[in-house]
């Protein structure tokens, strides 16, 4: 199992702290981007500006990943 993490909005849109996704056929942070895309369609959209943390690392979409892995999505914040 691979644990995704939401932070800011997308905890509010998709109604949880985290979430468990089987890793079968989930290569990347990419990959995982996708299948939560799919199961929560309306954050999909706003996962294109995410910060990525893998492991409590910064990550990117190509990072690979494998059971037990975390990823966590933040939302992009801006100020001054």
């Amino acid at each position: 199992m691979i644990t995704v993490r939401f932070y800011g909005p997308y905890r509010d849109v998709v109604g949880a702290d985290s979430i468990e996704m089987k890793a079968t056929g989930l290569r990347t942070v990419a990959d995982v981007m996708q299948a939560v895309a799919k199961r929560y369609p309306k954050v999909g959209p706003q996962l294109a500006s995410a910060h990525l943390a893998l492991n409590q690392m910064s990550a990117s979409p190509l990072s690979p990943v494998k059971p037990g892995d975390v990823l966590a999505l933040f939302p992009f914040v801006a100020g001054g």
